[in-house]
């Protein structure tokens, strides 16, 4: 019988945290099987593995180099037999023993093609506080500045395979935030204030920026949305790439960039007086 839910779980080199991951896993009460997408570890990870696979029936090892934790999970997804797709680092735990009872619930009872709740913030981050719960209900506004944990999301995977297509490798830190901005623009999310993980920020992408997504990102949002450069959700100074958004308009549009400087002069020199 297929599972509701894969959990896939990219590992190298991760003994130090991976019996804690796995022991929130397998303490779940759900309907579910579990991938590990292993590049060919040299610590003991492999071991504590055999230890699981012994232990119990719904979760395989792959082991095999690959060209990064995005890399793995696009392999995880197609080896993957669940409904839905999860996909959890081996640094991270589900909050307590209830997530996936609870938001089985949730996944067999929707239209959406995702489902995402909050994470628990473990460590500091530039973008959020050790203990803090991250990040609430989102909007097309609030996706374009911050990006939904992959910890918290629930993806539908024939969906995700059909219309939306897999991670972008050349998006080494942030290829999820790519992902879930495809998504965005092509179905709706539903939201459950459910804290899904702890999220543990000292991982791979918790503390970095992602130079070649931040390159791409204007472009990649007006080919996502179909937005000109002169869109509200982009044409503001909100907007985390907004200086990119105003070079594309000098660049392509620069009578209606000049016009559009001159607006922004009058409206700060109204400002000054108001």
């Amino acid at each position: 019988m297929r599972p509701l839910i894969s959990i896939i779980i990219p590992t190298f080199n991760s003994s130090k945290t991976l019996k804690a991951c796995l022991d929130s896993v397998f303490e779940q009460s759900a309907s579910f099987e579990v991938l590990i997408m292993d590049a060919v570890s040299t610590d003991g990870t492999l071991k504590i593995l055999d230890e699981y696979t012994l232990t119990y029936a719904n979760i395989k090892v792959y082991s095999d180099k690959d060209k990064g934790i995005y890399d793995a999970m696009n392999k995880g997804m197609d080896l993957a037999k669940g409904e839905w797709l999860f996909f959890l680092g081996s640094d991270d735990v589900f909050y307590d023993k209830d997530v996936l009872s609870t938001i089985s619930k949730k996944l067999t009872n929707t239209d959406r093609e995702v489902v995402y709740g909050n994470v628990l913030i473990i460590g500091d981050t530039a973008w959020a506080k050790n203990g803090e719960i991250y990040a609430g209900k989102f909007t097309t506004e609030k996706l374009l500045n911050q990006n939904i944990c992959h910890q918290a999301i629930f993806y539908k995977r024939d969906y995700m395979l059909e219309h939306v297509g897999y991670y972008n490798l050349d998006y080494v830190k942030s290829a999820d935030w790519d992902l879930n901005l495809r998504f965005w623009a092509k179905t709706k999310f539903a939201h459950t204030e459910l804290t899904i993980t702890k999220y543990s920020v000292e991982g791979f992408s918790g503390n970095s920026g992602d130079a070649n997504l931040s390159r791409d990102f204007v472009n990649n949002v007006m080919l996502y949305f179909n937005f000109s450069p002169f869109n509200h959700f982009i044409n503001t100074s909100k907007f985390v790439y907004y200086k990119d958004v105003l070079r594309l308009q000098q660049e392509n549009h620069p009578l209606r960039y000049k016009l559009g400087s001159v607006k922004r002069s009058i409206r700060r020199v109204l400002n000054k007086f108001s």
